[in-house]
C-alpha cells in the first residue's frame, strides 16, 4: 500500500511568488523615496497640484453649498466659514450670510448675529452685533428705513445712522433673498478657496506611506513591509541552505 505524503512548496516557491506580487509596490517605493531624499532640488515643496479630481479625493471642497446674494452689480457669497465680494476675499466668518441690501450709498450685509456696513468696492465700514437674544433671519427695506426679522420673528427697525434698532410691529416685506452663482464665478470661487493646491511633496509622501488611500492604504503598506521583511529572511535562509550543502558536497569529495 503506497502511502501519499501531502506536497509541499520549497521556501524559494513562495520567495518567488511574493516577489512578483510586490514588483509593483517596490518600484512605487523606490521612486517615492529617492523623490522625497531629494526634496530641495526637485522643489516639491514648491509645485502645486490643482487637479480638481485630486483636490475631491483629498476632500479640499466646499462642505456645504454656497450662499449667494446679489447687490445690483455685486455678489456676496459664503463658502463655508469664507465669504467673498465678487472675487475678493472678505471675510473669514463662521456666522452665517442671512442677507444683504443696498442702502443710501452703502451695502448693508446681515450674518447671523452681527450687521456689517460695506462700501460699494467692497471694504468694510463698520461692524457690530446686535444685543438681541435670538439670530437674525431676513434683512429688508421699507420706504426708505432698514428692517431686520429676527428667528424668533420680532422685526427690528435701524434709524438713520444704523446703530439703534427698535422693535415694531410685524409686516410683510419683501425680504433679501439669496439667488445662484453664475457658473464662471463659481469656478473662480471654488478655486480660491482651494487655494493654489497641494504640496507634490505630501502627494508623493502619501503615495509612499500608502496614506493617499486612508487607513486601508496604510495597513497596506504595512503588509508590504512584512512581507519584504519575510523576503529578506526567507531569501537569507535559502542561502545558507544552498551555502550548507556545497559545503557538504565539498566535504565529500575531498
Amino acid at each position: 500500500m503506497t502511502r501519499h505524503h501531502k506536497k509541499r512548496f520549497p521556501a524559494f516557491l513562495w520567495h518567488r511568488r511574493l516577489g512578483l506580487l510586490l514588483v509593483l509596490f517596490i518600484i512605487m517605493l523606490a521612486i517615492t523615496g529617492i523623490m522625497l531624499n531629494h526634496t530641495d532640488s526637485l522643489q516639491l515643496n514648491q509645485k502645486k497640484i490643482s487637479n480638481s479630481l485630486l483636490l475631491n479625493f483629498y476632500d479640499i471642497k466646499p462642505q456645504k453649498p454656497p450662499i449667494n446674494y446679489r447687490s445690483q452689480q455685486h455678489n456676496i457669497s459664503q463658502w463655508d466659514e469664507q465669504i467673498y465680494f465678487d472675487q475678493k476675499k472678505l471675510l473669514n466668518d463662521k456666522q452665517e450670510l442671512r442677507g444683504l441690501v443696498n442702502w443710501q450709498n452703502i451695502i448693508v450685509m446681515v450674518l447671523s448675529r452681527d450687521v456689517v456696513l460695506l462700501s460699494t468696492d467692497g471694504e468694510i465700514i463698520d461692524r457690530y452685533a446686535l444685543a438681541q437674544n435670538s439670530e437674525i433671519e431676513h434683512i429688508g427695506i421699507q420706504q426708505n428705513h432698514l428692517i431686520i426679522k429676527m428667528l424668533d420673528q420680532s422685526i427690528w427697525q435701524a434709524d438713520d445712522d444704523i446703530l439703534n434698532w427698535q422693535p415694531i410691529a410685524p409686516i410683510q416685506l419683501n425680504w433679501s433673498a439669496p439667488s445662484p452663482l453664475n457658473l464662471k464665478l463659481k469656478q473662480i470661487l471654488l478655486e480660491k478657496y482651494r487655494g493654489e493646491g497641494l504640496p507634490l511633496e505630501r502627494i508623493v509622501l502619501d503615495i509612499h506611506s500608502g496614506r493617499i488611500f486612508g487607513n486601508f492604504g496604510v495597513y497596506l503598506m504595512d503588509g508590504v513591509a512584512l512581507i519584504m521583511l519575510f523576503l529578506s529572511l526567507s531569501g537569507a535562509w535559502m542561502w545558507w541552505q544552498r551555502r550548507q550543502k556545497q559545503l557538504k558536497k565539498k566535504k565529500r569529495k575531498a
